[in-house]
């Protein structure tokens, strides 16, 4: 991989290379998306990736948490493991957390991330197992400024077909915004159960809710019977890698 010092970069070929060029003439993956609100440009890839997201090892990883009982912590986990009692299957048949077991058990048989994520000691990436591939929606935006700004770019990714797709949705004109919050809130939104992104649940998705509060005065990430301003996203799960990166370096 190539390091820049970016305060020597000289940047001075390639505004000369790209000067007077338009993103059409750049990206022959591109096309124009029209709607009701105007259009914009989307400019896409697609990889045969064969995807290698293990979700079942999160399923284990959970059934050998005892932690996620209540009333269980690292000092009874540790004495139940001495006693052979190394996940929640062997749990049931303790009298003191049987019920507790099977209700956790029947919860991560069912695929109940919304009763699962609830639980303190269990994070937004251990529900994964809950999800198909397809289901996921990476998302990434880009914008003129930190807060009440125009959204600018707006980049998702997801595997379809065994292959992984990029789909950039690029504003050429201000104008163009509120045609590309159509088109994501009406066409991408509900083909997908869970974001994954770095950092959304501080920026991304608090500044999308605000652009689609602005310009249709109703957020579709939560429902009717959610506060606006309160929340953010209640509809789709959210996996934040930005947490989990900080937690591993």
């Amino acid at each position: 991989m190539d390091y820049y010092k970016f305060e020597s970069f000289d940047i001075t070929p390639l505004i000369e290379q790209y000067h007077g060029k338009k993103l059409e003439d750049l990206f022959q993956n591109h096309r124009i998306i029209k709607n009701d609100m105007g259009e914009f440009i989307e400019i896409i890839w697609e990889e045969k990736i064969s995807p290698k997201l293990e979700l079942f090892k999160t399923k284990r990883n959970m059934l050998c948490n005892l932690k996620i009982v209540k009333f269980i912590g690292e000092y009874i986990e540790s004495k139940l493991n001495q006693r052979g009692i190394k996940n929640l299957k062997d749990l049931k048949y303790n009298l003191t957390f049987s019920n507790s077991a099977h209700e956790i058990l029947t919860l991560i048989e069912n695929k109940d991330y919304m009763a699962l994520k609830s639980n303190r000691n269990i994070s937004d990436l251990d529900v994964s197992f809950c999800f198909e591939i397809e289901d996921f929606l990476f998302l990434d935006i880009e914008t003129l400024g930190l807060f009440d700004s125009p959204i600018i770019i707006v980049g998702i990714g997801f595997y379809e077909n065994e292959k992984f797709r990029i789909h950039i949705f690029f504003a050429r004109e201000l104008e163009d915004e509120i045609a590309i919050c159509e088109h994501f809130r009406t066409q991408i939104l509900p083909n997908f159960k869970c974001f994954i992104s770095f950092n959304g649940k501080t920026f991304d998705l608090p500044f999308l809710a605000n652009r689609f509060l602005y310009f249709f005065d109703k957020n579709p990430m939560i429902s009717d019977d959610d506060e606006p301003y309160e929340k953010v996203n209640t509809q789709l799960h959210h996996i934040d890698l930005y947490h989990h990166c900080r937690r591993l370096y």
